[in-house]
């Protein structure tokens, strides 16, 4: 059972590392990703305003910084054609980049929407 779960992960992610496009829609981010790739079109139009705009309340602030944050690695999944996301991907990149949360303790990984695949 174990190796047919490793079998059909395995299957999956490899289906999903690279954007595939939806008619007339953006192109989803499947995968791991970069920051780098939220800062290209189509794609900066939403997460641009959002991560500038975004001011982070003192007290997240002051839970955030609390952590130890050579221990942690965060790991963030969202979908590139989310509402939701599009609204708090940005916000918590940025509470996290205020708090010292080095980049590389964070792993951003897109999801589908379940129409395209």
């Amino acid at each position: 059972m174990k190796q047919l779960c490793f079998v059909l992960l395995a299957f999956l992610f490899a289906s999903l590392l690279h954007a595939q496009p939806i008619a007339n829609k953006q192109p989803i981010l499947y995968g791991q990703i970069e920051r780098t790739d939220l800062l290209k079109e189509p794609y900066n139009r939403w997460y641009d305003s959002a991560y500038k705009a975004y001011q982070p309340e003192k007290m997240t602030m002051e839970t955030i910084r609390k952590i130890n944050s050579k221990e942690v690695t965060i790991e963030i999944f969202f979908g590139s054609w989310c509402g939701d996301s599009k609204r708090e991907l940005p916000r918590m990149l940025k509470a996290l980049d205020l708090a010292g949360i080095a980049p590389a303790q964070v792993s951003l990984i897109g999801v589908g929407d379940g129409d395209s695949l």
